[in-house]
Formats: structure tokens, C-alpha cells, sequence
């Protein structure tokens, strides 16, 4: 009997993406939003009760974003959601993988209460020229990788442009997604996911 999950990726990323769904899973619903008064782009102000955790560089934001899902999972196990549980801690991947199971009303209450006891989200670090130029390293090492699978991907735009586009908060380059686009195969979306992650 197959079981139908969602993986849900938290927005851990400067430019808004997509939820993520797990290759092979079909998501069965629309994951309650978390009310934030925070930009997570900027860490602009907001009400001290809704700040979260302000992170200064990556690593500490996935260390942070693990813990906080913990804590959403923990609450979620508790509640009699047991396939609730944190995916990839402590890299760029973390993520939820929960199942709405045939309550998705009764889950998404649940879920939403646990994401309120665990507080705010971590907050990403202030986007700087640095960072956005580590992220565009990043990129390129992940193009390179998908290319010795033998997926094909796009040029990468000059590091000035990518850079410029990120400070803008702009849509930009992402070779991941190009190969992910390129083919319905699940086996493919797994080996790009499993091999070829972004670190930034």
C-alpha cells in the first residue's frame, strides 16, 4: 500500500522557492502557513514575540532550522502523527516529512498549533555581496556535478550578474531545478537529489 507523504522544505532560502515534494510522494494538500511579520531576506523588525533565531551564516541557519523541526516533530509524535520526522538535519535539505494520513483537517490543526509552540522560524543570515558570491560557487560546483551525470544544464551568467540578481532578490540561475525539470523519471530525481545538493 503506498504511502502518500509530503516533504516540506521550510523556507530557508533569501529568494522564495517552492515546497518541495519528496520524488515518488504526492503532496495531498497545502501545508498551513505560519503567520511571521519577519522578512527573512532582510531580518527586518518586527514584534520582539515573533523574532526568530537570527542566524549569521548558513551553517548556523540549517543547525537552527533542524532544531525548530525537531520541535515541530516532537510536538506532531506526540499529537499520534508518528510518521512525522526531520529529513537531512543540518544541511541545506532539512526538512519535514510528514503524512496527512485520511485527516488532512485534523493534521493541519495539529501542525499548525506544533509550528506556534515551536516558536518562530530561524531567520537567514543578512544577504551580503560574500554571501551571494558563495552561493554562485555553490551553483557552479552543483552544475558541474549534474553534467558528470550527464544531465544537461544551462551556462551559468557571470558571477557580477548572479550576484546582482540576488541582492535584488530576483529570480536566478538554478541548475538543480533545470535537471529536475527535465525528466518526470523518479530515479533521476533521486540521484540529483541524493548526489548533487546545494551546500549555500
Amino acid at each position: 500500500m503506498r504511502r502518500f507523504g509530503r516533504r516540506v522544505a521550510f523556507a530557508l532560502f533569501v529568494v522564495p522557492t517552492c515546497l518541495s515534494v519528496c520524488a515518488g510522494c504526492a503532496s495531498n494538500g497545502s501545508l498551513p502557513q505560519q503567520s511571521a511579520s519577519t522578512e527573512t531576506n532582510e531580518g527586518a523588525s518586527a514584534a520582539p514575540s515573533d523574532v526568530g533565531v537570527q542566524t549569521t551564516n548558513y551553517e548556523e541557519l540549517w543547525s537552527a532550522t533542524t532544531t525548530w523541526l525537531t520541535s515541530v516533530a516532537t510536538c506532531m509524535n506526540d499529537r499520534g502523527w508518528e510518521d512525522t520526522h526531520v529529513e537531512d538535519p543540518d544541511s541545506p535539505s532539512v526538512s519535514l516529512w510528514d503524512d496527512r494520513g485520511n485527516q488532512p483537517e485534523a493534521h493541519d490543526a495539529d501542525l499548525t498549533d506544533c509550528q506556534s509552540l515551536a516558536g518562530p522560524e530561524p531567520i537567514p543570515p543578512p544577504l551580503t555581496e560574500e554571501l551571494a558570491g558563495e552561493r554562485y560557487d555553490d551553483r557552479v560546483a552543483a552544475r558541474n556535478c549534474l553534467l558528470d551525470l550527464g544531465y544537461v544544464v544551462s551556462e551559468p551568467p557571470s558571477r557580477e550578474t548572479y550576484v546582482e540578481q540576488m541582492l535584488a532578490v530576483e529570480p536566478t540561475w538554478d541548475p538543480r531545478m533545470e535537471a529536475l525539470q527535465s525528466t518526470t523519471d523518479a530515479g533521476s530525481h533521486s540521484e540529483v537529489e541524493s548526489n548533487c545538493q546545494y551546500q549555500k
